[in-house]
């Protein structure tokens, strides 16, 4: 059953390439038989052709979008739990150095937290208003109370600020504490990104946003590149189709190949983009819009000087 829905999931990821190499090969077989040059010869107009292939690419697209949207998230579901449970895939009990933003005034920090027994430690929590620290909790050790649903702080200190006023309170016995968050608000779910549909994806951004965990960077690249595929998928079909247009004396296997080298540097740029949104460096849409204009730019420039 896993490979019923791993199956999908790389026929997926790889549609781009595959439509891309097919437009390919039947255009090259078209013009190895000298058809696109009888088209011509006939009156038939070059952008005429791209259009009947432009058609094909949309419905091609549109197809993908509403799988990659709203189907593919499900089957997910079952490929993730299968690789939870049986690969050992996302078991990460440990992350460090947690910001969490609560509500508008609330910021919380985990030096470390362990999912396992569901522990942190170097706990700090601050409250500002106003652009204005007005308290200041800390505790060495912080741990979930399943059967009071709340945290429990252990060595705190809590430092409130009136003005110029400093109260100081130092406790050592055990202080419960809710502050509006559970333990799965800050262990972050493996691969979540891939499990929700499109409208559940852009909720959960807007959720983390408000947050403030700045766990949003996979979330937002899942997202535009959802939108970006079905782009893809039309400009590549049309790349295709003027890159193996021209009668070639080498024949398929020259256009082939190039193909698969121009869809190697299509993921490659995407997976760049990618590495630098990661890095704080650009913006998701950018990263994931960067291929697709690339791409378009020079099947433009291509038209402009390929001979038709």
């Amino acid at each position: 059953m896993y490979y019923l829905h791993l199956v999908p999931y790389y026929a997926n990821f790889l549609s781009p390439m595959m439509i891309f190499v097919s437009t390919i090969m039947v255009t090259s077989t078209l013009s190895g038989h000298t058809e696109i040059v009888a088209m011509l010869a006939g009156g038939i107009n070059f952008r005429r052709i791209l259009l009947s292939f432009a058609i094909g690419g949309t419905i091609l697209a549109i197809v993908t979008f509403y799988l990659i949207g709203w189907v593919m998230p499900h089957s997910n579901v079952k490929k993730t739990d299968f690789e939870i449970t049986y690969l050992g895939e996302g078991n990460n009990e440990e992350i460090q150095n947690v910001h969490v933003k609560s509500d508008d005034s609330t910021h919380l920090y985990l030096q470390y937290y362990n999912e396992g027994n569901k522990t942190g430690y170097q706990f700090l929590l601050e409250t500002i208003v106003d652009k204005v620290l007005v308290r200041r909790l800390k505790a060495a050790r912080v741990r979930w109370d399943e059967t009071q649903n709340k945290w429990i702080l252990d060595n705190y200190s809590i430092r409130t600020y009136d003005g110029v006023k400093e109260n100081l309170v130092i406790g050592k016995d055990l202080l419960t504490l809710d502050i509006g968050m559970t333990p799965e608000d800050l262990q972050p779910k493996f691969n979540i990104q891939q499990l929700l549909t499109l409208p559940e994806l852009k909720m959960h951004i807007e959720k983390e946003k408000k947050k403030a965990t700045g766990n949003t960077k996979a979330f937002e690249i899942e997202y535009y590149e959802r939108f970006t595929y079905p782009f893809a998928i039309i400009i590549l079909t049309l790349l295709g189709a003027i890159v193996s247009a021209r009668k070639s004396r080498d024949g398929k296997a020259k256009q082939i190949i190039i193909g698969f080298v121009l869809c190697f540097v299509y993921y490659g740029i995407l997976q760049i983009g990618r590495t630098f949104t990661y890095q704080d460096d650009i913006h998701p849409l950018i990263s994931a819009w960067a291929p697709n204009i690339i791409f378009a730019l020079s099947g433009v420039v291509l038209y402009k000087i390929l001979p038709k």
